[in-house]
């Protein structure tokens, strides 16, 4: 009985939603922020030995990427978070989606996907932030090109962000 009113009131949620954004619009925005919203990326390792995980490695002095499957507290895995920023004003259509694809560049030059994963948006209300995460399993040795893009249907232009991880290993 709760889950279908919980599934009612939430297609009434939606549908006020894509009723109160303008058609062909990713977001709603006021004439005073006429901004879209802002899509950024973090990567943490999951460091297998401790179960912790270190500082987002995108960040300015963060983790070496260089032999960190061999360290003391190893690490073959990476949290990947998408972050999406509304302004001040802005609300996202109801159909909204954040797509991650990461591609590991092998030693011959060609590439492999490790993950090409699509998630809902939800609700996020005006002006504020909203984390997905994605978990990758099997790094450490290569490069990873991340490209993240938020989703609309019948919108060719959404922000997105991409990141390169300059994994590597060596003796």
């Amino acid at each position: 009985m709760h889950a279908r009113l919980y599934r009612s009131v939430n297609a009434l949620l939606g549908a006020l939603l894509c009723a109160a954004t303008p058609a062909g619009s990713a977001w709603a925005a006021t004439p005073d922020t006429p901004d879209p919203p802002q899509v950024t990326l973090q990567v943490r390792l999951f460091y297998s030995r401790s179960g912790n995980f270190s500082g987002d490695v995108l960040q300015a002095g963060g983790t070496p990427l260089i032999n960190i499957v061999a360290a003391a507290d190893p690490s073959t895995a990476s949290l990947v978070t998408v972050v999406l920023t509304l302004p001040p004003q802005a609300v996202l259509r109801s159909d909204a989606r954040v797509r991650l694809r990461a591609r590991e560049q092998l030693a011959n030059g060609s590439s492999r996907t490790l993950i090409d994963r699509t998630l809902s948006v939800g609700a996020v209300t005006k002006g504020s932030v909203a984390h997905f995460g994605f978990w990758l399993q099997g790094t450490g040795c290569r490069p990873v090109q991340l490209k993240a893009k938020l989703m609309l249907p019948g919108q060719a232009t959404t922000p997105g962000a991409t990141a390169m991880l300059p994994f590597a290993c060596g003796e």
